[in-house]
Formats: structure tokens, C-alpha cells, sequence
């Protein structure tokens, strides 16, 4: 768990209407593409997967979505506002 905290630290996940998704890396105030493709939505929209992510939704609401599955730790995405510049 520790390994992939380090690994994704700073990534962002963006889901957009039309059923993709952009992941990407906050470094620097810089947005660097990471990984994008299609989100797919089974289970009667119960199971969400991603290329190289998938998991049972166990919470999604305006802040969080946590996604589990067999043998992995609980997947934690928190809602990501960027900070504006003054």
C-alpha cells in the first residue's frame, strides 16, 4: 500500500461526460498527461473500469469515490479543486 501511495501521489483523474477519463500529474503546477481512454460502467453501474483499474464502487458522492476488489487495497479518490492563483 505504501508503494502505490508513493506512485500516485499527485495523479488526478478526470471523468468526463462523454464516458473518458484523463489521468494526470500535478507537478509543478503543470498539468502532464499520464494515461487516457474509456471508462466502462458494469454490474448496473456498480463496477467501474478503467485501463489497468477496476473495482466494485462502495462510495461515490460529491467528494469521494472508493472502489474495491478482491486482493487489492481500497482504492480512495477525493474530489481535486485546484488552487487559484491571486
Amino acid at each position: 500500500m505504501e508503494k502505490a501511495n508513493k506512485q500516485n501521489k499527485n495523479l488526478v483523474v478526470t471523468f468526463n461526460a462523454d464516458g473518458t477519463y484523463l489521468i494526470w500529474n500535478k507537478t509543478e503546477g503543470k498539468n502532464e498527461p499520464y494515461a487516457e481512454g474509456k471508462v466502462e460502467l458494469t454490474r448496473k453501474g456498480k463496477h467501474l473500469k478503467i485501463e489497468g483499474l477496476e473495482g466494485d464502487i462502495e462510495q461515490l458522492d460529491t467528494e469521494v469515490l472508493k472502489l474495491s476488489a478482491p486482493e487489492k487495497p481500497l482504492m480512495v479518490f477525493k474530489k481535486y479543486e485546484p488552487k487559484l492563483k491571486s
